[in-house]
């Protein structure tokens, strides 16, 4: 099957959010995007049979992808916060007021845990092709952390109920134990 390069980058978004949708962990109060699916986890789990979802990783990401922590963010409303440590991240936090001309109750601020690393970096590149990016870099807040911390603000997105996705409803009886497995780990 030959693509267009918008089919290519459509199709490649499509995989990054099913990927990312099937194999992570999700919170029950909010949703944000999770870190993309490591060579390791692909190949134990051979997505999807196809050997070209490998290659495609290793090249997603280009020199300017590696730089979108390096902005130091200001003026970021930090509200409650939403959850605790997740196996990506080490919290999720509401907004508090407006920003970038988004209403509070549209975003979501995650926390990362350590320094961006590939994962974090795919992640900012697939909410941004998905125009869920509000923004990404370092915040330097006391209330949360003494020295700046990287933070990625999403539009927050509906919560989903595993068993009623098209996917879950469309899956074989052994999938859809896998995809349970996958979500409760």
């Amino acid at each position: 099957m030959l693509y267009n390069h918008t089919q290519f980058r459509t199709h490649i978004i499509f995989v990054f959010l099913v990927a990312a949708s099937v194999f992570t962990n999700s919170s029950s109060v909010a949703y944000s995007l999770p870190q993309a699916v490591t060579r390791n986890a692909i190949q134990r789990r051979r997505l999807f049979s196809q050997e070209w979802i490998l290659d495609m990783y290793d090249k997603a990401l280009q020199d300017e992808d590696r730089k979108v922590f390096e902005p130091t963010l200001t003026n970021v409303p930090v509200g409650p916060r939403i959850t605790n440590d997740g196996s990506n991240n080490r919290a999720m936090f509401a907004l508090s007021l407006e920003y970038k001309s988004h209403p509070a109750k549209d975003l979501i601020m995650k926390v990362l845990q350590g320094q961006p690393d590939d994962n974090a970096f795919v992640e900012v590149k697939v909410l941004h092709e998905a125009n869920d990016l509000v923004a990404a870099g370092m915040l330097h807040d006391t209330k949360l952390s003494k020295m700046p911390i990287p933070v990625i603000i999403m539009k927050r997105k509906p919560d989903q109920i595993l068993s009623k996705t098209s996917a879950y409803r469309k899956a074989n009886d052994a999938d859809q134990n896998k995809m349970v497995e996958q979500a409760v780990e």
